[in-house]
């Protein structure tokens, strides 16, 4: 699904993935952007499979914590502090991308 959407964004532009919150570092303003969360997230996939899991279901799925909980056979609280400790990994590394960077050479 992610895959999916990263595709539309490279062919149509921004679009603006809906966030939950204020600190989600998942909202995509550019391509470019989209793009680098792509990559954060096959980086997140290497480092940690079962968070890439949780953010997968959570933001690109819509699914809440107690629906991914049940499907992923994890308790709620689990579930939540995975969420918590997945966002922190990608804000993070979000923040060392320049916009510069995104953008290539000039």
């Amino acid at each position: 699904m992610r895959r999916h959407l990263i595709d539309i964004v490279r062919r149509s532009g921004p679009v603006m993935v809906p966030a939950d919150d204020a600190h989600n570092v998942l909202t995509v303003e550019t391509p470019e952007r989209a793009v680098a969360l792509g990559e954060l997230l096959d980086q997140l996939a290497q480092a940690h499979p079962e968070w890439c899991t949780v953010v997968e279901m959570k933001h690109f799925l819509g699914f809440s914590d107690e629906v991914t909980g049940r499907e992923l056979g994890i308790p709620v609280r689990t579930i939540q502090r995975i969420w918590h400790d997945a966002r922190k990994w990608l804000y993070d590394r979000q923040e060392r991308v320049r916009p510069a960077e995104l953008n290539g050479p000039k």
